[in-house]
């Protein structure tokens, strides 16, 4: 017997199989546990991190929908993370007020990159936010808008916003920025389905429903150093399927290709 854990994100489904003392096989052996260090409880904390926002924004959002950097112009240029924070805090207000009047909802998930010499935040937004009412909203300098793009798996983006919260993050000993990320309170927090199956059904390879494709770079096979029992965790993304119109279209077009040779 082993512990099964899927989380449905969006077009992404995420599978955690784990062995533990009380499910594992009947010859299962298991390693020796070992204590981790302060490093590497670290390393741990940042990859469950990473899972958590993955999740989140795999869950919440779309391809289409817009990722956000808010820097700052000469003039308002501030070195002082609590002014940031305070800034970030106002735009978002204003931003969420303005949605309101026009009857939308605002959804975001928000981080800030504090640098050497400068501070910008990286926000994700749905795109019913109007980028001219955003562009309004944010009053300290500049906006660059990039679309969410791929097939729904949104992993190297927040990757990336988490990278950029290391600086931040060290100066919650200041009571500033307290947490990795910030979002707002409507999204949908992605829960395991979680299931206790026959050994029998584990496989070393994982079987990928129809309809689905694994995300290669995503597959960890290996024996975990704290618990001393076998792990398999991995993703798998929908595939993008073409409309049948589509598909007629490609094919009249073919014929007539072979028509005129």
């Amino acid at each position: 017997m082993y512990i099964k854990k899927t989380y449905v994100t969006g077009k992404v489904i995420e599978v955690e199989k784990i062995y533990s003392r009380r499910y594992h096989p009947k010859n299962c052996s298991r390693s020796n546990r070992i204590n981790p260090t302060s490093l590497e409880m670290l390393k741990v904390n940042e990859r469950n991190a990473k899972k958590k926002l993955r999740r989140l924004i795999n869950t919440n959002f779309e391809v289409g929908d817009y990722s956000l950097t808010l820097t700052y112009g000469e003039v308002n240029q501030t070195k002082d993370p609590e002014d940031a924070k305070k800034d970030l805090q106002k735009f978002i207000r204003k931003l969420r007020d303005k949605m309101h009047k026009e009857g939308q909802e605002l959804k975001y998930v928000s981080v800030t990159e504090y640098g050497k010499n400068t501070i910008h935040h990286h926000l994700v937004i749905k795109k019913t936010a109007d980028p001219n009412i955003i562009q309004q909203c944010w009053t300290k300098g500049y906006v660059k808008f990039s679309p969410l793009r791929g097939e729904g798996d949104f992993s190297a983006l927040s990757d990336y916003m988490l990278k950029q919260t290391c600086k931040s993050y060290e100066l919650s000993d200041e009571g500033v920025f307290k947490k990795r990320w910030n979002q707002s309170s409507n999204l949908v927090i992605p829960e395991p389905q979680i299931e206790v199956v026959g050994s029998d059904s584990w496989r070393s390879d994982p079987v990928v429903p129809q309809g689905y494709q694994l995300i290669q770079d995503s597959l960890r096979v290996g024996v975990s150093d704290y618990t001393g029992y076998a792990y398999q965790h991995y993703r798998i993304v929908a595939i993008p399927r073409f409309r049948k119109k589509d598909r007629r279209r490609k094919r009249g077009t073919q014929k007539r290709c072979v028509k005129k040779q």
